[in-house]
């Protein structure tokens, strides 16, 4: 057994199997022994670098990790929505690949992120004193018309015309988020 899967392998050991104790020594250590009948790996490296006898069993699941790991995961569970009326964010936290710095779950996690700066701003603003709310009233409207606007886009009556319009300018957000970062960085 290749990997850390402690309960497969407790029980096999009480019913009296032997496990290899074969350990990698680094990243690119193989397992190359013969000696086995049942192999079990996450890892199509080290379930095909040896011909197999006709009594020996492999354990692998091809691409796995589209199951087995969170950006897997992420975008198995936003493909669903093609094959099934599912919302996953009824029941999966929001999750984005950011691997690719110029694709559209990287534009997704800036606007989402930049969105919580503007409510962790009208929450600061909230709590604020008369004087600094009269001094960036203008940031705390701009910043309410970003919720407003957003709360309009999610509600599905603007959804195709969101992606032909600005609605969410630069702009806006970094005032907004320019002064939050200020706040929090005052002594």
């Amino acid at each position: 057994m290749i990997g850390a899967y402690h309960a497969l392998r407790d029980d096999l050991l009480s019913r009296g199997w032997i496990e290899h104790d074969w350990e990698p020594k680094a990243d690119n250590d193989y397992f190359m022994s013969v000696a086995w009948d049942f192999l079990y790996t996450i890892k199509s490296r080290d379930a095909f670098r040896v011909v197999f006898a006709p009594f020996q069993y492999v354990n692998h699941i091809q691409n796995a990790r589209i199951i087995t790991t969170k950006v897997g995961l992420t975008h198995s569970l936003k493909n669903l929505v093609w094959s099934e009326k599912v919302d996953i964010g009824e029941f999966f936290p929001q999750s984005f690949d950011l691997t690719d710095k110029r694709g559209e779950e990287w534009r997704d996690f800036l606007e989402d992120f930049k969105f919580s700066q503007v409510v962790a701003y009208l929450k600061q603003a909230s709590y604020a004193a008369v004087n600094w709310v009269t001094k960036n009233a203008e940031k705390i409207y701009i910043a309410i018309g970003i919720c407003e606007r957003r709360v309009y886009l999610l509600s599905g009556e603007l959804f195709e015309d969101a992606a032909k319009a600005n609605i969410f300018p630069e702009s806006e957000f970094d005032s907004v988020s320019d002064d939050l970062y200020e706040y929090f960085h005052e002594d």
